[in-house]
């Protein structure tokens, strides 16, 4: 079971990206360039992405909630996959809670457009945070010693990009020259943060299969 859980957090980003990629080939009204992912949820075809939205929170919470158990147990620390819990709802509810348009006035902005807005902002906030927390805290574990490198390197690209993402979309000066490549500037954020997430849950993954693998053999041949 703990195996199961933990190829939540493989497939989680891989199905994600994989369907918002098709969406964005395959619809003739969208361009991923320009456009950010949330406005796939958009349209006569919009219930695709909101399923996605749903899909990935729920498995990414499925992962986190056996990180947290991990946690428990061996009596480490749960910042880590509290945080990634919490990222995980912001991607769930940001389903259901559909972007408005692109360009709505202020006027005319509804609540559920606001609330997919904060959902948003909170989950791109803790993408960075999340990657220095577990960097920080691996430190512990030996066998985790390079990934905890690569983890740092993650921690960092997103971050960048996400500095950039946000004086792209907030400072009026760069809105203006950027944004026809305001989706592209989103998945620079997004894209490292899922591959992360991949990659630490497939590590996660082996090891507890080998660690199963390795119970399974009588204790009189371990030696041999």
């Amino acid at each position: 079971m703990k195996s199961i859980n933990k190829l939540a957090g493989v497939f989680a980003p891989l199905i994600f990206c994989l369907s918002f990629t098709l969406q964005g080939i395959l619809r003739e009204d969208y361009d991923p360039v320009k456009m950010y992912i949330s406005a796939l949820s958009i349209g006569k075809y919009g219930w695709i992405q909101i399923v996605n939205f749903i899909l990935f929170g729920i498995l990414l919470f499925i992962f986190s909630v056996s990180l947290l158990r991990d946690a428990k147990k061996s009596n480490t620390t749960m910042t880590g996959p509290i945080l990634l819990i919490i990222c995980s709802v912001c991607f769930f509810l940001s389903g259901p809670f559909v972007m408005d348009p692109i360009g709505t006035v202020s006027s005319n902005i509804t609540i559920h457009g606001t609330i997919h807005g904060l959902l948003g902002g909170i989950a791109f906030l803790l993408m960075p945070i999340i990657c220095f927390v577990f960097y920080y805290f691996m430190k512990n574990e030996s066998n985790l010693k390079k990934f905890r490198n690569w983890t740092l390197i993650f921690g960092i690209v997103i971050s960048l990009t996400l500095l950039l993402f946000t004086f792209a979309t907030k400072i009026e000066s760069l809105n203006k020259v950027l944004s026809d490549f305001q989706g592209f500037l989103q998945r620079l954020v997004l894209m490292p943060y899922m591959l992360w997430v991949c990659l630490y849950a497939f590590k996660l993954y082996s090891r507890s299969i080998k660690s199963y693998d390795s119970n399974k053999i009588p204790e009189n041949l371990k030696n041999y």
